[in-house]
């Protein structure tokens, strides 16, 4: 998030990671078994890589357009205008989380369609990281190819949940069929572990909310909203499904009608 200070990220993800209550986490009260889980997550974090187009995604998702977004309309839309107060509280594990990670996921592709991101890595981020600019195609085109496995994972966290699989069954699921490196593999079930069936909000999320909007994108009633936002947006190239994001996700329905929560 990017209200949160580097030590409280580095926090989660070590109390995530470990399993590892939050609070107990903080104020140092820890048994034997916790600081030993901790130490393990200490290592496995230092150890994996992070690799370049995670910064975009990152800013992307986190940040704008992703869930600052997908909040700043749900507070101006739901709260404000229809004052329906319970949208001011996000239920982590709800059905909203399907719209909300699969918007912030589809924003990547609002801020930085693919040719124009390719474009700003190669000119960009991959020389700030000291890497070979020109082979910038072939990493996407990889990426792509690699993307393709993704539903794998949601299948080894179905039966895995399920209880059809053990963990190193799971990891040899993801190593296997969705071409995680074994150590990623293992920290993936880690995920399972804590977040469950939350898995499928990120890839299932992102598919529903293009299809809704690449539907949506011709019709009639949004081209004249859809070129505004385009030249409010600097007048880029971008497709309508990307320029149609936000005007179909989140704007208000006039045939919506509820009572007023007092």
């Amino acid at each position: 998030s990017l209200e949160m200070s580097r030590e409280n990220i580095g926090m989660r993800l070590l109390s995530s990671e470990a399993n590892v209550d939050g609070t107990r986490l903080r104020i140092g009260l820890l048994s034997e078994s916790e600081e030993g889980r901790l130490l393990d997550a200490i290592g496995m974090l230092s150890d994996l890589p992070i690799y370049i187009d995670r910064a975009v995604d990152l800013a992307c998702h986190e940040g704008y357009p992703g869930h600052h977004v997908y909040n700043v309309l749900l507070e101006q839309h739901l709260v404000r205008e229809r004052g329906w107060p319970e949208f001011s509280v996000y239920a982590l594990f709800s059905p909203q989380s399907l719209i909300a990670e699969g918007t912030a996921n589809y924003g990547i592709e609002v801020a930085f369609p693919s040719e124009e991101r390719l474009a700003f890595e190669r000119e960009v981020l991959f020389p700030a990281a000291g890497l070979d600019a020109s082979r910038a195609t072939e990493y996407y085109q990889v990426q792509a190819l690699v993307g393709q496995l993704d539903y794998a994972g949601n299948e080894a966290a179905r039966r895995y949940l399920n209880g059809d699989i053990d963990r190193a069954a799971a990891a040899d699921w993801l190593t296997r069929y969705a071409m995680m490196a074994p150590a990623r593999a293992e920290q993936r079930t880690r995920f399972f572990d804590q977040y469950r069936s939350y898995v499928i909000n990120y890839n299932l999320g992102k598919d529903l909310v293009a299809a809704f909007v690449e539907a949506q994108a011709d019709n009639s009633e949004l081209k004249n909203e859809i070129e505004l936002l385009r030249q409010w947006n600097g007048g880029t190239a971008k497709s309508n499904r990307s320029a149609a994001l936000v005007l179909l996700t989140f704007r208000p329905r006039s045939n919506t009608s509820r009572r007023k929560v007092s």
